[in-house]
């Protein structure tokens, strides 16, 4: 619930900390605005319900394609429409969005320059080169993007459990292979990374700022929204500014990459979009490979039952034709071991438990 505000007249929610955010309503009338505006206007009552031409042109050299879609807010507007905006020689990106009637205007300084296609045509010259290392690959190539300390691919499970694929070497004795327990990634904030192309930190002591609008009923949209918990991971590894993109396959989380800088540090919007781009297209190929891995697997089945049907045809034991398999299932399973237990005689290969135990786990199944 919003909290009241009386000094500045106004109900104070809370949203990202790395941008500007204002909202606006029908008529056009500002509504709400960020703490970060606040610098130079101490309080907020007086731009609340002032005019949000008026106040635009006092902050930017405001675009005529800006200046015409605000006029036009009975259209369906575009989710996330950016334009490019002005303010003395530095260059802004600004968003608009809408949710319940208002519309939210999100702008951040503009810090680099990025070309898409370059980036993303010499990431998949490298995988296409690189065949198994899809995510080591991509780390490095997200962490040189972002110009962070660490970069580590997560693995999450249904049961919300994860672990680490790939840890950049720095990160590695750390991160390398560590396995987390449900309770390191909460379903609030699962859910929170789950429904955005990309979340960003660029101070994670600070992930919030207040929000302070006219309208107690107002619901704001999940983009402005800060995270509804403070990443135990932040703290875990010593970091300052976190990037974090979710690898989305079929609709489903598979996995979280996270990129971190022990030092506080900003990511330009555009590059942040291009490490999104690049998980996506590392979602792709992920999802290929599962699919060959299971034609692969399917076909390794299919002939197993076809020499397996052969032998008995040809008059040898169901025992002995497992034991002929046995290489085959240990592959199968990627297991340690495997053992066959036929009337009281073990057989196996690789790893093999005491005879002792075989026998207590053959006892506990015949119960």
């Amino acid at each position: 619930m919003p909290t009241k505000n009386t000094n500045a007249e106004a109900y104070t929610l809370h949203v990202q900390s790395s941008a500007h955010i204002i909202s606006f309503n029908q008529e056009r009338r500002i509504t709400g605005i960020s703490e970060t505006l606040l610098k130079e206007i101490p309080d907020p009552a007086t731009v609340l319900g002032t005019s949000l031409e008026v106040y635009l042109a006092s902050q930017f050299q405001v675009p005529e394609e800006l200046s015409q879609s605000l006029q036009v807010l009975d259209q369906d507007v575009v989710p996330g429409r950016i334009f490019l905006v002005k303010k003395n020689h530095r260059v802004f990106y600004l968003h608009i969005y809408t949710c319940e009637n208002q519309w939210y205007l999100k702008w951040e300084k503009k810090l680099d320059e990025v070309i898409f296609t370059t980036a993303i045509s010499e990431f998949n010259s490298q995988i296409d080169k690189l065949s198994g290392r899809l995510w080591p690959c991509l780390s490095e190539v997200v962490q040189q993007i972002a110009g962070f300390d660490h970069c580590a691919v997560v693995q999450v499970y249904d049961d919300r459990s994860s672990s680490v694929i790939y840890a950049s070497p720095n990160a590695a004795t750390t991160l390398g292979g560590r396995q987390f327990s449900s309770d390191f990634i909460p379903s609030k904030l699962l859910s929170y990374l789950v429904d955005k192309e990309h979340s960003y930190l660029p101070d994670v002591e600070h992930p919030a700022q207040a929000f302070f609008t006219v309208d107690r009923s107002v619901q704001l949209p999940p983009q402005v929204l800060p995270l509804p918990n403070k990443p135990i991971f932040s703290h875990y590894v010593g970091a300052a500014s976190i990037l974090a993109v979710p690898v989305i396959i079929d609709e489903v989380l598979w996995g979280i990459v996270l990129v971190w800088n022990t030092s506080k540090k900003k990511i330009d919007f555009q590059k942040r979009v291009l490490c999104h781009l690049l998980v996506q297209s590392a979602a792709r190929r992920q999802k290929n490979l599962g699919r060959q891995k299971a034609a692969d697997f399917y076909e390794v089945i299919k002939q197993s039952e076809k020499d397996i049907r052969e032998k008995l045809a040809g008059g040898y034991s169901l025992n002995a034709c497992l034991i002929h398999h046995l290489p085959t299932i240990q592959k199968l399973a990627k297991a340690d071991g495997v053992t066959c237990y036929y009337r009281g005689i073990a057989t196996g290969v690789g790893l093999q438990p005491p005879q002792e135990q075989i026998e207590q786990v053959v006892a506990f199944l015949k119960e």
